[in-house]
C-alpha cells in the first residue's frame, strides 16, 4: 500500500485554520502538535496535575473487567496492567456504531494505536492507546444502522430497530437480542460478493452477536477482534464500574459548575471573535445528563444557582446533584464540553486524536480546562484515507479519471463521463456509416434493376425482392453492431457507477459511508491487518489515497 495527499477541501473552518497552523487557531490550544518538543512539555504538565487525577488502580480495574467481557486479548490486559502504574495514553473515540460503522472509525482507532507507538519510540516509555466509546450516546437511529455496497454498486442501509423508542436511552443501556442482530448480520453478509474469504468474515459477525447484547458490547467485541495484538484498550464510557470510579470527577464538575459554565462560555466567544462559528451551546447546552427511568437521558444545563433542564421539569440544587453522584453516579454522564474534562481527570492524556467536528468545538474548552487547574491535551488530527484497490484504479485508468479529482469534487464523475462519452461517439458514427452503405446499394441495384425489368419480364420482381434481402442483411448487421456498442457502452456505464460509489457514495467520502468489511470480504483479514500495519500514516489533518497494491478488489 502506499499513500498520496489528495486535495479535498477541509471543514469546518476553524480545522481547516488548525490543520494550516495559522495562530489565531492554535492559539486556541495548549501545544502545537507539530511541534517536536511538545510532547516533552506535555510529559511534565501531566505530572504537575497527577493529583487531580482519579485513581489508576481503580480506573484500571473497570477498564479490565469491560475488556475481558468484549474478549481483548493480553496485549490488551498488559496495557491495562500499564494504565494502573500510571502511564500516559492516547487517547481517541467515537459512538458504538453497529458493526464497526464506516471506514473512518476504524481509521482512528489506528490513529490512535499509531500516535502512541510513535511517542513510545521518541520518549522512550511506554504510551497506551485507549479507545473512547461513547456508550452513553442515545441517538440510536445514528449509530444502530450502516451503508453496504452490494455487487451491482448499489448502496444498501442495513438499520436495527430501536428497542425502546419512547425513551432516550443510551445505547449502552438497551439490549438488543441476537435474533435482530443475527437478522443485521445476514443482511449485511447478503450484500458481500462470493469470495473465499467471505465464510470468516461472516463467522466474525457471527462472533460478534453472540448472545445478543447493547450495541456496545456488539461493537466492542468486534473492535477487539479487528485490533487484536496491538494492544488497544476500550473503554464503555456508561459502564456502571466506571462511574463509581468517577465520582469524584462528577463531584468537581457539580461544585465548579458556574466557574467551568462560564470558561465555556468565554471560549466560545473568543472563537465567535476569531470570525469561526461555535460548535457548542455554551450558554443553552447541556453540561451534565441525567438518566431517569421515565424519559432516559436528561440534559442539565447550569442555571442561576442549580441545575435544569431545557423545560424545567427536572431541578436540581447543587447540593441535590451532589448527592445523586454521591449515592447513584450511575445516573449521571458529561456531555460534550465536559467529556474531555471527565477524559483528563480519568487519564494521564499525552494526547487525543480528534475528528476535524471534534478539533473544532475543542477550540472552546482551554478555559474550561483552566477553571480546574487542568491542561488542554495536544489534539492530533485522525488518519483520513480513501482507499484504492487496483480493480477501481484500472476502471479509472480506462475511462481516463483521476481518483483525487473525484473524491474532492463528486461532480467530478459525472463530466468525467459526459466528455467519455462525447469522445466515443460510436454508435452514431456507426448509424451514418450504415445508412451509407444502404443508400450506395440502392444507388448500384436501381440501374441494375431496371435493366432487369426490361430484360424479361419475371426478373425485374425477382431483383427488387434480391435488394430487400441485401437491405435486411445490412440492417440486421447493423443492429447488431449498435447492440454491442450498447453493451460497451453500458459496461462502461457500470464501470462509471463503481467509480462513483466507491470514491463518492452518497456523494460523501468513502470512509464516511463504506465500512472494513467491504476489503475484508474481497481481501481476508489477514490480507486486512498486514497492510494496514505496514502503512506508515501522516497525521496531518489531511485526506490521502490509499493505494491497495496488488491483485484482487
Amino acid at each position: 500500500m502506499r499513500v498520496e495527499p489528495c486535495p479535498v477541501p477541509l471543514l469546518p473552518p476553524l480545522y481547516a485554520a488548525y490543520v494550516d497552523r495559522r495562530p489565531e487557531a492554535l492559539g486556541r490550544f495548549e501545544a502545537d502538535p507539530w511541534d517536536a518538543g511538545t510532547w516533552r512539555r506535555r510529559l511534565d504538565a501531566l505530572a504537575a496535575t497527577r493529583p487531580l487525577r482519579l485513581d489508576a488502580a481503580a480506573v484500571a480495574e473497570a477498564l479490565r473487567a469491560f475488556n475481558r467481557e468484549i474478549g481483548a486479548d493480553e496485549r490488551a490486559m498488559a496495557s491495562i496492567d500499564a494504565i494502573a502504574a500510571g502511564a500516559p495514553v492516547v487517547v481517541g473515540g467515537h459512538q458504538a456504531m453497529l458493526f464497526g460503522g464506516p471506514l473512518f472509525v476504524f481509521l482512528k482507532a489506528l490513529s490512535v494505536i499509531r500516535l502512541a507507538e510513535d511517542l513510545s519510540a521518541r520518549l522512550g516509555e511506554r504510551i497506551v492507546p485507549v479507545f473512547w466509546i461513547a456508550g452513553e450516546d442515545h441517538d440510536f437511529a445514528e449509530v444502530g444502522g450502516l451503508y453496504a455496497l452490494r455487487p451491482d454498486w448499489t448502496i444498501e442501509k442495513i438499520a436495527l430497530e430501536p428497542p425502546d423508542p419512547e425513551r432516550r436511552l443510551s445505547v449502552s443501556r438497551l439490549h438488543l437480542s441476537e435474533a435482530a442482530l443475527r437478522e443485521a448480520a445476514d443482511r449485511l453478509a447478503a450484500t458481500w460478493p462470493e469470495t473465499e474469504f467471505k465464510p470468516a468474515a461472516e463467522a466474525l459477525l457471527r462472533d460478534a452477536v453472540a448472545g445478543g447484547g447493547s450495541l456496545v458490547q456488539v461493537f466492542g467485541r468486534l473492535m477487539a477482534r479487528l485490533f487484536a495484538g496491538t494492544g488497544l484498550v476500550f473503554l464503555d464510557s456508561d459502564d456502571p464500574r466506571l462511574r463509581v470510579v468517577e465520582r469524584p470527577a462528577f463531584r468537581r464538575l457539580i461544585e465548579a459548575a458556574p466557574a467551568v459554565r462560564g470558561a465555556l462560555a468565554a471560549g466560545a466567544a473568543v472563537v465567535r471573535d476569531l470570525g469561526f462559528s461555535p460548535q457548542l451551546d455554551a450558554a443553552d447546552g447541556a453540561y451534565l445528563f441525567l438518566h431517569t427511568e421515565a424519559t432516559g437521558r436528561v440534559g442539565l444545563r447550569f442555571v442561576g444557582d442549580g441545575f435544569s433542564d431545557r423545560r424545567g421539569e427536572h431541578r436540581f440544587s447543587t447540593a441535590e446533584l451532589l448527592a445523586i453522584a454521591e449515592a447513584a453516579p450511575e445516573r449521571l454522564s458529561t456531555a460534550a464540553g465536559t467529556r474531555p474534562i471527565m477524559q483528563e481527570m480519568l487519564f494521564p492524556v499525552l494526547a487525543a486524536v480528534l475528528g476535524p467536528s471534534e478539533v473544532a468545538y475543542w477550540a472552546e474548552l482551554k478555559e474550561a480546562f483552566r477553571a480546574l487547574r487542568l491542561v488542554l491535551p495536544p489534539a492530533v488530527p485522525r488518519f483520513q484515507a480513501t482507499v484504492v484497490e487496483p480493480s477501481l484504479a484500472r476502471a479509472l485508468e480506462d475511462v481516463g479519471g483521476e481518483a483525487h479529482r473525484a473524491v474532492a469534487n463528486p461532480a467530478y464523475i459525472e463530466a468525467c463521463q459526459a466528455a467519455w462519452l462525447e469522445a466515443q461517439g460510436t454508435a452514431r458514427r456507426l448509424e451514418e456509416r450504415f445508412q451509407e452503405i444502404r443508400r450506395a446499394i440502392e444507388a448500384l441495384y436501381a440501374p441494375l434493376v431496371a435493366e432487369l425489368a426490361a430484360l424479361e419480364k419475371g426478373l425485374g420482381p425477382m431483383a427488387e425482392e434480391n435488394l430487400r434481402k441485401i437491405l435486411g442483411h445490412v440492417d440486421f448487421l447493423a443492429a447488431r453492431a449498435l447492440q454491442a456498442e450498447k453493451r460497451r457502452l453500458d459496461g462502461a456505464a457500470r464501470r462509471f457507477e463503481r467509480i462513483r460509489q466507491l470514491l463518492a457514495p452518497l456523494d460523501r467520502t468513502q470512509e464516511r459511508v463504506i465500512g472494513p468489511f467491504h476489503f475484508i470480504v474481497r481481501h481476508g483479514l489477514e490480507a486486512w491487518h498486514e497492510r494496514w500495519r505496514a502503512l506508515s500514516l501522516p497525521l496531518d489533518g489531511r485526506h490521502h489515497l490509499v493505494y491497495w497494491d496488488g491483485g484482487g478488489g
